[in-house]
């Protein structure tokens, strides 16, 4: 405030000055012209008006400079805050471009991971096949051999035309592989009976030392257990037993190890 006042004074003074110079050389042309000098409160009334009006014009010096100054100031102030909002919606922009990005780092690295779990998954599956692969590409096939016809009630054996009659025949299953002691389920189309314990052939240097019967899963299936028998199922040495049905034929059949 006392800043702007000095400003004021000093405007005020060089108008002053400035209205009193014209003055003075209006005063001393019409006293030149009249030829008979002014009296002296001409020259205050004139001095006053002059005064008056050098402090009005630097009022109006002020005031113009003030309202530009206020309009500088209020640009200033709009263009600190358009950059305070630029700067805010920026941060905002980085944050959001910070968190994308985070997202997308945190969804590639479980990617990786459930593709390693996968891989890993994929390398276990194929370790375990082959290790199954003897087992894949195993080959049993059960061989039915027609044997005798008996009678159903005396168990003698019968001709063809007898009516009551059951079939005999003996089954091989064969093997391209080797297992000492075979177990497994043994199923036919139609229903039948095991009428021997399930066996391998003997070796001449050893004997039958032991066998297990077989256990009855339904009319169509038995499960067969083959141990302590001086010799192991392969190739050479199929499993054997002989059946009894009283159909013709105990159809297709499967043995499945366990």
């Amino acid at each position: 405030m006392g800043i702007h006042f000095l400003f004021l004074g000093n405007v005020a003074a060089h108008l002053v000055a400035l209205m009193s110079g014209i003055a003075s050389f209006v005063l001393a042309t019409v006293q030149a012209v009249r030829k008979s000098p002014l009296s002296a409160r001409i020259f205050w009334v004139v001095g006053a008006l002059c005064l008056l009006f050098a402090f009005d014009q630097a009022w109006q010096d002020e005031h113009r400079n003030t309202q530009a100054v206020a309009v500088e100031k209020a640009a200033a102030v709009s263009s600190a805050t358009s950059c305070i909002q630029d700067a805010r919606v920026e941060q905002v922009y980085t944050k959001g471009l910070q968190s994308l990005n985070d997202s997308q780092r945190a969804t590639i690295d479980n990617e990786q991971l459930v593709n390693g779990r996968q891989q890993s998954a994929v390398n276990s599956c194929v370790i375990s096949l082959g290790k199954m692969n003897p087992i894949v590409n195993r080959e049993i096939s059960v061989i039915k051999i027609p044997v005798a016809m008996r009678d159903a009630t005396s168990n003698r054996f019968v001709g063809m035309f007898t009516p009551h009659k059951v079939y005999v025949a003996e089954l091989i299953i064969t093997t391209n592989q080797t297992e000492a002691r075979p177990v497994g389920d043994l199923r036919c189309q139609n229903s039948f009976s095991i009428d021997s314990d399930p066996q391998l052939p003997m070796l001449a240097s050893t004997a039958l030392t032991g066998g297990s019967a077989p256990q009855r899963i339904s009319d169509r299936e038995y499960g067969i257990r083959v141990f302590n028998t001086g010799s192991e199922w392969g190739p050479n040495s199929p499993i054997f037993m002989a059946v009894s049905s009283v159909s013709e034929t105990v159809g297709s059949c499967t043995f499945r190890p366990q």
